[in-house]
């Protein structure tokens, strides 16, 4: 099931992907953005909450994007999960096949010396 669509990508039953994009620097008299648009950058999840941000390049603007969710256990997987994909665009993370996808995360980090290095590549293979 691609991460776009499964049931787990919410919060209080409203989907959460994509993500509303805003500008990184407020100062930008830039408008908000909405879409799989731009190139990830980074990912940060709290420790204990339940959403991660995401920081994206668009039209050589940087933008910032949450992720809530209702699942804290699935907020830590997802993040940890797209951590691996940076440098990847927003509508590849939405393509992902997130069985495939949480099953190469798990082998990268348990055993890091794996030959997969790149879960975001290679579950689309699969």
């Amino acid at each position: 099931m691609e991460l776009r669509n499964h049931p787990l990508m919410s919060h209080y039953g409203i989907p959460n992907w994509h993500p509303v994009w805003i500008p990184a620097n407020p100062r930008d008299d830039k408008p908000s953005l909405q879409g799989e648009i731009g190139v990830l950058k980074y990912v940060l999840c709290q420790r204990s909450g339940n959403a991660c941000f995401l920081m994206m390049a668009y039209d050589g603007m940087g933008y910032i994007g949450s992720l809530h969710f209702d699942e804290g256990l699935f907020c830590q997987q997802i993040g940890k999960s797209l951590t691996t994909c940076t440098g990847r665009t927003i509508k590849e993370m939405g393509d992902l096949d997130l069985f495939n996808f949480f099953k190469l995360t798990v082998l990268i980090l348990r055993f890091p010396k794996t030959h997969v290095q790149e879960p975001c590549i290679a579950a689309k293979r699969l």
